[in-house]
């Protein structure tokens, strides 16, 4: 789907009740629960291995005593996950604005076009 037919497919769901929008949440999620099929972690470390992607499965964790014994630190300022959330919304607004921007596409396209066409 591009983004214009997601853009406009957003705006229509804006003009749902609560409640149709609810349902519709109902139904996307119960497409989604259908479509990904679940593996164990077991299964997923060792595609993760097949493909490359880690060298080795680690041994789980048996001994938690360093965990157990951990002391807390004070942090200055705002909490780290609001930095992480700012930070990728930043990211996916700056992603956002080079799509649509007319230099990030080849001479002749603009964003929204088809063919060159507008």
């Amino acid at each position: 789907m591009s983004s214009s037919n997601l853009d406009r497919l957003v705006e229509e769901v804006k003009t749902l009740t609560p409640d149709e929008q609810r349902s519709l949440r109902d139904i996307v999620e119960g497409l989604l629960a259908t479509s990904v099929p679940r593996i164990s972690e077991e299964e997923f470390e060792q595609r993760l291995l097949e493909k490359g992607i880690i060298s080795r499965i680690p041994s789980p964790i048996t001994d938690l005593t360093p965990y157990r014994n951990r002391k807390l630190i004070e942090v200055k300022g705002k909490p780290v996950s609001e930095t992480i959330i700012e930070d990728r919304r930043n990211a996916r607004l700056n992603r956002q604005r080079d799509l649509s921007s007319s230099e990030s596409w080849p001479a002749g396209i603009r964003c929204g076009s088809i063919g060159g066409r507008s």
